[in-house]
This record gives structure tokens, C-alpha cells and sequence, in this order.
């Protein structure tokens, strides 16, 4: 059982019904029964992006006497939070005041309020900016390793990080550093990931292969986790971590592996540095404890939500099934639009080490 600690002061007025879309039986434990898991077992068993934005989220809220519950299907005239995956036309959901968790996916138009993760993507009123679920799990780096610097991660697909720094001439200049780079696994088949693991991780570096309209999209958990790690990180110009950055000390931006290379050399020779990296780090993810980011949920999901519930709910009886069926119609072309522009932003736009950003 997850442990309940100090309760909220305020409850939800409606009850908030999580969809997740379970078509390999994976969260049966958790639809078809009250009991919650431990939060280190839930944490080792979401792998998937979606997860992090409702099971996460209802479990906590749950823990916390929430009136939440998780269910497969929308359900008619209620309040269902629900990430973009599991948000399919198919499904019909405008009998349903649906709030889309976003993450790095095209923007949503079948919904009525929108979670963001990224400040960038802020552009409408029923947009809203949420701090995501940082990793439970985490292993956090070894401190007798001190300011030793060797070891150097990318925690995500190899892929996805920039073309430059996976290449060989790269690999054989850190290694005249005495450093190596580990990418870190995932096997999404098998729902097995090891980006928890920064116990012998010396520095994150993500400098990822992004457009630039990608980048707007993505959120901040690779900065907040190795803040939550006690290591320093060397990343890429990503809107995400500059509307986070307050000072030089949260991370080290760079944009070409020369900067990235002199910004290893200047973390292996300075101690303070990479101390005083470390420390602030752990200063600045006291801003991301669990309960902090529940309360941030209850109160948008009592505030924001339920007044644009309550607008949503009123009209007339008779005519409102119709009014709901035509806004689907046109918000259905336009959800189809965005994801078809979003794709295309995503891999024929400007690559985001080549734009001059104003930060």
C-alpha cells in the first residue's frame, strides 16, 4: 500500500475520472481494485509517457483521499483527464469535459483545457502549465565519488541524441578526458528502462537531435532528475530548461560538442564548480517533491477546471448534445491538422542547434 501522508486541506467538488487506455491488461491490479501500490514498485513499472501524466497522478491524488478514480473508457458528463495518447476521435469523447495531458505530442483540439509541460506551448486560456512527475525511483549519484568526473550519461534513445556527439571523433576526444559516455537503456517491448540510475553518473549531457518547433514541446525532467541526482548537466538550448534556468550554477548550455567538451574539461578541473553545481541542483528540486506537485494538481483540477466545468455544463438540455456534436466535428479536422503539422514541424524544420534563440 502507498503510504498516505498529510492530507490536502481541500477536496476535490467533482469526481476525476483518469482514462488510460490499458489494451494489454497491464493496469488491471489498479482499475479493478482500491489498493495502491508502493510508489518504488508503481515507479519501476511506468515506462510509458502517458503513465506519467494518469497513473502517476491518480495514484497520488488516490493516496491522498482524492475522489479520483482510473478508468479505460470517457465517461458522460464528467471530468476525465486523459495524455494525448489514449485521446483517439474514434472514441467520441465530446460528452465527456476531457483535460488532455499534452507532453511532446501535437496540440490537442478534441478537449476543453489542455495540460502543458512546457511553458512555450502556453498560447490559449484553456492552456495550463504543470511541473511533470519527476522519476521516484531514482538512484541517486554515489557521493564518495565526489567531483570525480569519468562518467558522463545520456539517459534516452541514442537516437535522439544529436548526430555530433554520438559520432566517433567525439567519443575519441572525451576519452582523452578519461571519460566515457553510456547511453542509457530502454526497452519499451519488455517495459524495462534503466534512466533511474545515476549512481555512478558523473554528468548528464543531452544535446539532443531536435527541430526547433520539437524542442518547444518537450518538457524538463532531464534537468530536474539529475538536479534530483546531485549531477550536474550539460544540455542543449531547449526552451524547457531555459524558462527553468535562474542561474549559471542550474546547468550548462551548449550547442556544438567543442562547447560541450571545454564545459567537461572546465567540470573536471574546478571542484567548487562541480560542487557548487551539485548543491544547487538539490536546492532546486526541493521544488519538485511529490506532494508539492499533487497540491499543484488539486488546485487546478478544483480551480480552473471545475469553473470551466461548470460553463461547460450549462445551456439548454435539448440542444447541447447537438452544439457538442458539431464542435466535435470541426475540432476533429483540426485535431487531425495539428498532428499532421506537428509532424512535419518535427522532421523537415530548422534543426534547433542551428536556430539563435533570444535566451
Amino acid at each position: 500500500m502507498l503510504k498516505d501522508s498529510n492530507s490536502f486541506q481541500q477536496d476535490l467538488p467533482f469526481p476525476i475520472y483518469f482514462v488510460i487506455k490499458d489494451q494489454d491488461h497491464y493496469w488491471d491490479d489498479l482499475l479493478y481494485s482500491d489498493d495502491l501500490p508502493s510508489m518504488s514498485s508503481l515507479q519501476d513499472r511506468v515506462i510509458l509517457g502517458k503513465e506519467t501524466c494518469t497513473i502517476l497522478t491518480y495514484v497520488f491524488l488516490k493516496s491522498k483521499k482524492m475522489d479520483v478514480h482510473l478508468t479505460t473508457e470517457f465517461q458522460d458528463e464528467q471530468i476525465c483527464v486523459v495524455s494525448y495518447d489514449d485521446l483517439r476521435i474514434r472514441d467520441f469523447p465530446h460528452n465527456s469535459f476531457v483535460v488532455v495531458c499534452r507532453a511532446d505530442r501535437p496540440k490537442p483540439f478534441i478537449c476543453e483545457r489542455c495540460v502543458q509541460f512546457n511553458p512555450s506551448t502556453i498560447h490559449l486560456k484553456t492552456d495550463f502549465y504543470m511541473k511533470m512527475w519527476p522519476l521516484f525511483n531514482l538512484i541517486p549519484r554515489n557521493s564518495l565519488r565526489k567531483s570525480k568526473v569519468e562518467n558522463i550519461s545520456f539517459p534516452g534513445h541514442i537516437i535522439n541524441l544529436d548526430r555530433a556527439f554520438r559520432s566517433p571523433s567525439f567519443y575519441s576526444e572525451i576519452q582523452k578526458l578519461g571519460m566515457k559516455l553510456a547511453i542509457s537503456k530502454c526497452d519499451l517491448k519488455n517495459r524495462r528502462a534503466n534512466w533511474n540510475d545515476y549512481k555512478n553518473v558523473d554528468v548528464l549531457l543531452a544535446v539532443r537531435n531536435l527541430t526547433f518547433k520539437d524542442s518547444l514541446v518537450k518538457p524538463s525532467p532531464k534537468l530536474v532528475n539529475a538536479w534530483m541526482a546531485g549531477c550536474p548537466a550539460i544540455l542543449g538550448p531547449e526552451s524547457a530548461f531555459q524558462d527553468l534556468r535562474k542561474t549559471d550554477l542550474d546547468y550548462i548550455e551548449v550547442r556544438n560538442t567543442d562547447q560541450a567538451l571545454k564545459a567537461l574539461r572546465d567540470l573536471k578541473n574546478d571542484h567548487d564548480l562541480y560542487q557548487a553545481m551539485v548543491i544547487n541542483g538539490l536546492n532546486r528540486a526541493m521544488d519538485y517533491a511529490p506532494d508539492i506537485i499533487a497540491q499543484d494538481w488539486v488546485n487546478y483540477l478544483s480551480g480552473p477546471v471545475v469553473d470551466h466545468y461548470l460553463q461547460w455544463k450549462k445551456g439548454n438540455k435539448q440542444l447541447l448534445p447537438l452544439v457538442r456534436s458539431t464542435r466535435f466535428l470541426y475540432r476533429s479536422i483540426m485535431h487531425k491538422y495539428a498532428a499532421y503539422l506537428h509532424h512535419y514541424n518535427i522532421h523537415y524544420g530548422d534543426r534547433i542547434l542551428d536556430v539563435k534563440t533570444k535566451r
